[in-house]
């Protein structure tokens, strides 16, 4: 390989292992600082991004290119050396994934482009998604879909424990095992104010998971469901 530390760019929604097409060299010239710059067809390289020239009669400038760009129709070859303009122009043919979008591989294995060896130095870096780039939609707000709007009416706390984990006791409560709850306002035992997933269910009953008590608790404070507050599922997202 003629360069060092390329950036290749592959995407498995939207690239491509289709090999890429010859931008036809027309001149080669000293770039004024001893490289050789290429005047090739209009194309989309971007500096960084690497060529293979082959079939040209000046055997120098045959091989692999991390190219700068300079306009739309010219390129420099970087690391190389200019000796003199080969009457037999050969090819210029960009190995791909030289950015995010069309032009990113597709396959870390397959096709005649892509992130397969003969493209690969080392040193070089892939970058690699599996999406789109993210396209703003707009603002956007949660709203609640639960049946008659809102979320769940708080309930009064009889009493709770002291003994991890903290048992709450709420008179017909009607949660179930695994939802997630919102204590608040627990005074004499505060160390249950606060969200907590709940377990051991039983009808006026139920425990917070992971929770440790700082004294027995009476009835004061509240407890209200916020699985909705959560869950997906439950919410629809309102687009302006």
């Amino acid at each position: 390989m003629s360069y060092t530390n390329a950036i290749f760019y592959l995407d498995y929604d939207n690239g491509s292992d289709t090999a890429r097409a010859n931008i036809v060299p027309s001149d080669y010239a000293n770039n004024g600082a001893g490289l050789v710059r290429v005047t090739v067809g209009v194309n989309t390289l971007v500096t960084g991004a690497v060529v293979t020239i082959a079939g040209t009669s000046s055997s120098l400038y045959i091989g692999d290119w991390k190219v700068t760009v300079i306009n739309a129709t010219t390129i420099d070859l970087q690391g190389s050396v200019y000796t003199s303009d080969p009457a037999t122009k050969g090819t210029c043919t960009p190995f791909g994934g030289h950015a995010w979008g069309t032009d990113a591989w597709k396959t870390i294995t397959g096709g005649a482009a892509g992130a397969i060896a003969a493209h690969i130095a080392p040193g070089d870096i892939i970058r690699i998604a599996k999406s789109p780039v993210p396209v703003s939609l707009g603002n956007g707000k949660w709203t609640n879909c639960q049946v008659g709007g809102g979320f769940p009416t708080a309930k009064s706390i009889v009493s709770s424990t002291n003994a991890p984990p903290i048992r709450i006791r709420v008179t017909a409560h009607g949660f179930s095992d695994g939802d997630v709850i919102y204590v608040n306002g627990h005074t004499s035992n505060a160390a249950a104010n606060g969200a907590w997933v709940i377990t051991n269910i039983a009808t006026d009953y139920f425990d917070l998971v992971g929770s440790i008590g700082i004294g027995i608790g009476g009835a004061n404070g509240t407890v209200q469901k916020i699985n909705s507050k959560l869950d997906i599922k439950k919410q629809s997202l309102v687009v302006k």
